[in-house]
């Protein structure tokens, strides 16, 4: 069974190698560079008191740009190589991001838990700013070299100005905030560490092979909210607005309170239990 399943991973690897090679060079040496500044960056500012901020900044633009390169060697391969790359990027990325929040709603998460929500306002910002950077980083690199696209990169652009949702904006909120909070459960009964981190990616891979309709928001707002910006910039208006409001990020931020809230609870009942005993 062990060596099925190795041998499953390995040719899923392998077919995933052979979609990457046939995207242009240009467009993985520019993402490549990112992940190398990143790297560098964090060599040098470590230890420096900005060093939490950059971070922040650095890790964030680069899940942004990785992310919506990514999408497109899933938009070209199959739906199961799609997943294969999510869960290598969601098992590795801990190994990169040195504490970094990225994610609007792990910092949610994080100052709930932690009693720490004047920090929230702070790193949003960051987070915001890394967002736009990343956007002009990828319009530069698809848009402005337009001449230079692979038909996969304007298949793909072409396949996401469709509408936002396929659902209703209900449905759409109940989604997100139902993924979000079962994405944050395994903190609730495991420290942190690699399984918690393999327990979550294999949630998150799990939900979104089940069920089609979920914009991704429940993983990062921002990046679901920088799809949207970099595809549909040319076609917004006030209703899509209210979808992207309600959908990206009230029904997340939600889930993401709530699992947050009863991870408060379980902390205060199990220091009652000590306290008694």
């Amino acid at each position: 069974m062990e060596n099925r399943t190795l041998g499953t991973l390995a040719e899923l690897a392998g077919h995933a190698l052979d979609h990457v090679t046939h995207l242009p060079a240009w467009s993985l040496a520019a993402h490549l560079v990112v992940g190398a500044v990143v790297v560098l960056l964090q060599q040098r500012m470590r230890g420096s008191r900005r060093f939490s901020d950059w971070n922040e900044f650095l890790c964030t633009l680069l899940w942004i740009t990785w992310t919506l390169e990514t999408s497109v060697i899933s938009f070209a391969s199959s739906n199961l190589h799609g997943h294969f790359y999510l869960f290598l990027r969601l098992l590795l990325w801990p190994l990169l991001s040195h504490d970094a929040c990225v994610n609007p709603l792990n910092s949610v998460y994080l100052a709930i838990t932690e009693g720490s929500l004047r920090s929230i306002p702070h790193r949003l910002g960051i987070q915001l700013v890394a967002m736009v950077t990343g956007l002009v980083y990828s319009v530069l690199c698809w848009h402005v070299l337009g001449n230079l696209l692979s038909e996969v990169h304007l298949d793909f652009m072409s396949s996401r100005l469709s509408p936002f949702l396929n659902v209703t904006l209900s449905e759409g909120f109940l989604l997100e905030l139902t993924m979000s909070f079962v994405m944050y459960l395994p903190r609730l009964v495991m420290s942190s560490g690699f399984t918690c981190t393999f327990v979550s990616a294999v949630l998150t891979c799990v939900m979104i092979l089940c069920l089609e309709h979920t914009t991704g928001a429940f993983m990062n707002p921002l990046v679901a909210l920088s799809s949207s910006l970099l595809w549909h910039y040319s076609s917004l208006s006030p209703a899509r607005v209210w979808e992207m409001t309600v959908v990206y990020w009230i029904g997340p931020l939600t889930g993401t309170v709530l699992v947050a809230r009863l991870d408060l609870w379980m902390s205060r009942q199990q220091k009652l239990k000590l306290h008694s005993s």
